[in-house]
């Protein structure tokens, strides 16, 4: 893994230290969205005070009036939207390592004596489940970059949640339908640390999955461990990536005034079949202006996991050796934008071998967490159980 200019590890950023094999030191309570611990157990961590972990701070989620429809039934209540309760950090018990505002470790406490706030707990119905505030934040935009879709008469898919209670569900499916599987503590802890996700959370070493014991301090884990927003430069970052249209398209703004003098309903219908724009072909079709690609993505009309560009940005002139004397980036007729949200469009673009790979890795992660999101499906945690617990595939 290269890292980004803005981002190479100062002194002290990684870094080598003892864990003990055994005990709560030795586990990581995980957000239910990235994977990632969602609380610094290691005091010996804790105390460096590193900027990268000042993000991990648990919250806790759960559908308030959340039930299943029978008791016999695990199909839960149909297209249900129902308000998120959230929890903050001085509300909730993390088993034997934290509760409310006492830090330190806890003494195990028997299950009755244990808070009805207590996370991942499968004793309970509908159980709380650890998440960032970051992660939760994301959770609400691709919500409502979908109820937006919904609205204009695009579906995001039969099984795609479509508000904050839906998506809880597909964590609590995931939580309490694995009873073989989750990676449990390593003593004394009943209760799982990481919910299993189908894809192992896109991590590429799945070791990282199936130990509670995260990597601190190693190279491996250090892209997991960057916060998704903000990220400094982030809209000069994805111009660097822009380049000019070829010669023979430039300065021919036919295109454009074709697409103007269709009615509003007939436009409305050419960008709403647009969605959802992932992983579409990366070979430009010419068949809309490049500055309508421009808009839609500075006007957050695409690509919504890129909600912070500024669109003051496209006043500027690229500072590029081999700019020319290319005008602005507002500049109709000039720039590829379409081969720019093609390529920013494949949820692959920023991992090793891909051609923006040499991303910021706060980028990187803010595209992965994005599309544990978006892949979330109802009860997508069968066809896991099916392959890894039940082997029937």
């Amino acid at each position: 893994m290269d890292f980004h200019p803005s981002e190479r590890p100062s002194e002290g950023d990684l870094f080598e230290f003892e864990r003990w094999d055994r005990g709560y030191d030795a586990e990581d309570i995980c957000c239910v969205i990235c994977g990632a611990p969602s609380f610094v157990v290691v005091e010996e961590v804790r105390n460096r005070n590193l900027e990268r972990y000042k993000w991990f701070v648990p919250q806790a989620i759960r559908a308030e009036n959340y039930h299943y429809e029978k008791d016999w039934d695990i199909a839960s209540l149909e297209n249900h939207d129902l308000p998120l309760e959230v929890l903050g950090t001085d509300e909730i018990e993390i088993y034997g390592v934290h509760y409310g505002e006492q830090l330190s470790r806890l003494e195990p406490r028997r299950y009755g004596e244990h808070s009805s706030k207590l996370v991942h707990d499968l004793y309970t119905e509908y159980p709380y489940v650890t998440v960032h505030s970051e992660c939760l934040d994301m959770m609400r935009r691709l919500v409502e970059y979908r109820q937006v879709l919904l609205s204009a008469g695009v579906t995001a898919g039969p099984k795609h949640p479509t508000t904050l209670s839906q998506l809880y569900e597909v964590f609590e499916q995931r939580l309490t339908r694995v009873l073989d599987g989750h990676p449990y503590g390593l003593k004394g802890a009943p209760y799982p640390r990481r919910v299993v996700e189908p894809h192992w959370y896109y991590f590429r070493d799945t070791n990282l999955f199936h130990n509670v014991a995260w990597a601190f301090g190693e190279r491996k884990v250090y892209e997991y461990e960057m916060a998704p927003f903000p990220i400094p430069g982030l809209t000069q970052e994805i111009l660097s990536y822009l380049r000019p249209l070829p010669p023979s398209l430039q300065g021919k703004p036919k295109l454009s005034l074709e697409l103007e003098a269709l009615p509003t309903e007939i436009q409305d219908m050419i960008y709403n079949n647009l969605h959802p724009f992932v992983n579409p072909g990366q070979t430009c079709t010419r068949a809309l202006p490049s500055s309508l690609w421009r808009d839609m993505l500075f006007n957050r009309q695409i690509l919504p996991w890129l909600w912070d560009l500024d669109i003051s940005a496209l006043q500027s002139y690229p500072v590029t050796p081999d700019a020319g004397n290319f005008l602005t980036y507002e500049a109709d007729d000039v720039w590829d934008w379409e081969l720019l949200v093609r390529t920013l469009a494949q949820v692959e673009v920023f991992e090793p071998g891909n051609p923006l790979q040499h991303a910021p890795l706060r980028l990187r992660n803010r595209r992965r967490i994005w599309r544990l999101l978006e892949e979330a499906e109802d009860e997508d945690i069968e066809e896991w159980l099916d392959s890894h617990v039940y082997k029937r595939k």
